[in-house]
């Protein structure tokens, strides 16, 4: 991933002060590309979430009646299903809806 592209996705996913949804995550890999093509977005937004989640940036989990509820494990465990779960989606050619995959919370952030 190209270092100034990485940075404005980087950017883009941790200036939220609240929970959010994978497909924001899409929303900045097209801010980072630009263009038009919604594979390299949906690309980009699955490795630029696992990154973030593997340096501890950004935390997945559900939302619930009760609010946000971080995944059990590990980073690295959490980043690779979203790794997996991602290469689903691109293998069977589909887009993720707003909550699918997973929720995002900054935890660096207030909630």
């Amino acid at each position: 991933m190209e270092l100034s592209v990485w940075h404005e996705f980087r950017e883009y996913m941790l200036e939220d002060d609240d929970w959010y949804s994978f497909s924001s995550a899409v929303a900045a890999a097209r801010h980072a590309l630009g263009g038009t093509d919604d594979v390299a977005w949906l690309r980009m937004a699955i490795d630029g979430t696992a990154r973030l989640v593997r340096e501890g940036a950004i935390t997945p989990g559900s939302l619930t009646d009760d609010g946000f509820e971080p995944w059990p494990g590990t980073p690295e465990a959490s980043a690779e299903r979203i790794e997996r779960e991602g290469a689903d989606y691109l293998a069977r050619g589909d887009f993720p809806d707003l909550s699918d995959i997973c929720w995002f919370e900054n935890p660096s952030r207030p909630a």
